[in-house]
């Protein structure tokens, strides 16, 4: 499976600093990319989405690169649900309910198969060539 991959990410137009976090990672037939944006309105946006972007980076680095303790794909796709939980759990206990919070766009690949992850308005697009297919939708509320 021959991958090319970009990220890229920008200030927008309202806050003078950028709460963006991306996280690329390969390795053989795997691959994780993940976008978390803090949400605009709530304090603390660029804290959440940057332990979002550790917690997936440790995740990667010591479990899924560790020769002896690589899980099969739906092992992989329960512990990414798990850290996930996890790390809501201790924001939540940290900066109580609804008080920081970061949009959340992931993608799994191994082996041929992917997952998908997207909490809010971050998205995923895939290009073949000059086609270009959204892959996630928003999840937003009002």
């Amino acid at each position: 499976m021959k991958l090319d991959y970009a990220g890229c990410s920008e200030c927008g137009p309202v806050r003078g600093h950028n709460e963006d976090a991306v996280l690329m990672c390969t390795s053989g037939e795997a691959g994780l990319f993940l976008v978390a944006d803090g949400v605009g309105g709530r304090s603390n946006g660029e804290i959440v989405s940057g332990r979002i972007h550790d917690t997936y980076e440790r995740w990667w680095k010591e479990v899924f690169l560790h020769p002896k303790k690589k899980p099969d794909f739906l092992t992989a796709l329960k512990q990414i649900e798990e850290s996930l939980l996890r790390l809501n759990r201790e924001l939540v206990q940290e900066f109580g309910q609804m008080n920081a919070g970061s949009t959340l766009v992931l993608l799994f690949l191994y082996n041929r198969n992917f997952a998908c992850v997207s909490l809010g308005d971050s998205r995923i697009y895939r290009v073949r060539g000059l086609s270009v297919k959204q892959i996630t939708h928003d999840d937003t509320f009002r």
